[in-house]
């Protein structure tokens, strides 16, 4: 798998010909091959990303603990769920609750 996400990778990097032409949200391969990457190397540039997705993480999770967890456990507790229930099918349904 990871193999396969390597290669996309290469092959989305080769497609990378103008920097600056390509207006997105957040278009990582352009930051990497356009900005960052002649400034600090292409090794420093993986570094950053993958800090960048360790914040991005630890964000995630201060907001799950912060506000899914007592969400849930005030949900289970009005259902009458044991923990392990209101985990496994509460968790399920939040997360497929967007769709």
């Amino acid at each position: 798998m990871v193999f396969f996400f390597v290669v996309f990778l290469l092959s989305r990097a080769r497609a990378v010909t103008a920097c600056g032409e390509d207006v997105r949200l957040a278009d990582y391969l352009s930051a990497h091959y356009c900005v960052v990457a002649p400034a600090i190397g292409a090794a420093g540039s993986a570094f950053a990303a993958l800090a960048w997705a360790a914040v991005l993480f630890h964000v995630m999770s201060i907001v799950a603990s912060g506000f899914f967890i007592p969400a849930l456990e005030n949900i289970a507790a009005y259902l009458g769920l044991p923990e392990d229930v209101a985990g496994a099918t509460l968790l399920a349904f939040g997360n497929g609750a967007p769709d």
